[in-house]
């Protein structure tokens, strides 16, 4: 078994430093929430600048694709509510189609992302703030993903394997 030097790795820090950068800028400039640009950078850090780009080019993309599919199936099926009995086939047409386009666009690495995205919009976003919710989340989740890809262009990656 091979212990590190440190008992804290660098690509540890450098999520850090994203999270930390992320509150801040979303506490004191956007005056949202910084859950979704944290997520985003946590899963946008990666362990060099390359598959940083390409998995958060990914997930915003995702992001983009599955809330247009979601306000889609919205606007040709308007629903009540969270409730509404109509979701019970809408969601999973939604999620085909999706799915679907992502694999054909071969952005596999955004599907997850995109699934749960919808999941959120359909269920638990009331239904007057579903547009809304879906910009602040694209716009969240870019945040993250620049975030994280500054902080691994100016902070060295010699030992990201050190978690």
């Amino acid at each position: 078994m091979v212990f590190s030097k440190s008992p804290v790795g660098m690509r540890t820090f450098k999520t850090a430093i994203a999270v930390f950068i992320c509150i801040l800028f979303s506490f004191y400039v956007l005056k949202i929430s910084p859950m979704l640009s944290c997520i985003a950078a946590i899963f946008s850090l990666r362990q060099d600048l390359e598959s940083s780009y390409i998995f958060g080019k990914a997930r915003i993309i995702g992001v983009l694709l599955s809330g247009a599919v979601a306000l889609l199936f919205i606007y040709l099926f308007p629903i009540s509510s969270s409730q509404d009995e109509i979701l019970i086939g809408l969601v999973p047409i939604a999620i085909i189609l999706y799915i679907t386009i992502a694999s054909r666009i071969h952005l596999q690495k955004g599907i997850i992302t995109g699934c749960a995205t919808m999941l959120v919009i359909f269920f638990n976003i009331p239904v007057n703030n579903q547009l809304s919710y879906t910009l602040i989340r694209l716009f969240s989740t870019v945040m993250g993903v620049v975030v994280a890809l500054i902080i691994n262009y100016l902070l060295p990656s010699s030992s990201d394997k050190d978690y």
